[in-house]
C-alpha cells in the first residue's frame, strides 16, 4: 500500500488532465506514458501527479498534428524525455502550422473581398468597368485555339517549371490570356505569380480599369465581338478570362469574368 501513497488512480489522472481513461491506456501502449505503479494484484494503474506535465506535452503534439509515435524518439529507455530537442522540434511544427493558419485566413479574406466585388457589378451579359490591381503572370503560348487546348497538359507544363514555388502562396488567378498587337493575336495559358520575377515568360499588367463581362462559359475566343463597341480596327489589347467567386458558387461550373484592357 505504501507504494500507492500520493499516487493518482487512472480515473483521477484522467479527471485532472481533462482526458479519458481510454486515452491514457493508449499512451501507455505507445510507451510514452508509463504508470508510476501497477498493482500486481488488481492490475490497477497509478500515476505521479508530476506526470500531468507529460500529458500536457502529449496534448500539444495532438494539437500540432505531431504523430505521437514521433514523441517516443525523444524518450530513452530510462523513460527520460529529451525536453530541449523536443521543444525545438515542436516549435518548428508550431511555426509551420501558424503560417498555414495565417495563409488560410488570408485566403478567406481574399475570397470574401472578391465575393463583395463580384456582387457590386451587374449580372451576366452586361459590360462594366472595374479597376484590377497590378498583376504578374507566367504565360505559356498555346499553339491552337482555346477550344482545342488540353487544360491538364497546360497545367502540367506550368507545374514542371522552376517558377512553381511562386504560384501557390495564396489563391491566385489562372486561365486563358490573349495578346493582340498590330493585328496579330497570340493565345496563352497563364497563372498568376505571387511576386514579380524575371523571365521571358513573365508579364506584368499595371493597375488599371478593365472592361469586364460575366459569362457561364468560356468566351475569350469571342473577345473582339463581345467588346466590339469598345474597340477600333487595329487596336492592341490584352484579354484575360478567369473564374469568379460569388455568394452561390457552383462547383464544376463557376462564373467566368472576361476582362479587356487596351495597350
Amino acid at each position: 500500500m505504501t507504494k500507492r501513497n500520493n499516487l493518482l488512480s487512472i480515473g483521477e489522472m484522467a479527471k485532472y488532465s481533462n482526458t479519458s481513461i481510454k486515452s491514457l491506456r493508449y499512451y501507455e501502449k505507445l510507451n510514452i506514458l508509463k504508470p508510476s505503479f501497477v498493482d500486481p494484484d488488481t492490475n490497477y494503474r497509478y500515476y505521479r501527479f508530476e506526470q500531468l506535465h507529460l500529458i500536457e506535452i502529449i496534448c500539444i503534439c495532438i494539437e500540432f498534428d505531431i504523430p505521437l509515435k514521433e514523441l517516443t524518439e525523444f524518450i530513452d529507455q530510462d523513460n527520460t524525455l529529451d525536453f530541449s530537442n523536443f521543444l525545438s522540434y515542436g516549435k518548428k511544427i508550431a511555426e509551420n502550422k501558424l503560417r498555414n493558419i495565417e495563409k488560410g485566413l488570408y485566403l478567406i479574406n481574399e475570397i470574401e473581398q472578391e465575393i463583395k466585388t463580384t456582387n457590386e457589378h451587374p449580372d451576366k451579359q452586361v459590360i462594366y468597368e472595374r479597376v484590377i490591381p497590378k498583376k504578374h503572370y507566367y504565360i505559356i503560348e498555346c499553339e491552337t485555339s482555346f477550344d482545342e487546348v488540353n487544360f491538364t497538359t497546360e497545367i502540367d507544363k506550368l507545374l514542371s517549371n522552376e517558377t512553381t514555388k511562386y504560384f501557390y502562396d495564396y489563391m491566385l488567378d489562372y486561365g486563358f490570356l490573349v495578346i493582340k498587337k498590330k493585328s496579330k493575336m497570340k493565345r496563352y495559358f497563364f497563372m498568376e505569380l505571387s511576386i514579380k520575377i524575371k523571365g521571358k515568360n513573365v508579364i506584368t499588367l499595371p493597375s488599371k480599369s478593365y472592361y469586364c463581362i460575366k459569362n457561364e462559359t468560356c468566351q475569350i475566343e469571342n473577345v473582339e465581338e463581345i467588346f466590339s463597341d469598345y474597340l477600333n480596327v487595329g487596336d492592341s489589347f490584352i484579354a484575360i478570362e478567369v473564374n469568379l467567386f460569388n455568394s452561390k458558387y457552383r462547383i464544376g461550373q463557376p462564373i467566368n469574368e472576361l476582362r479587356l484592357i487596351k495597350i
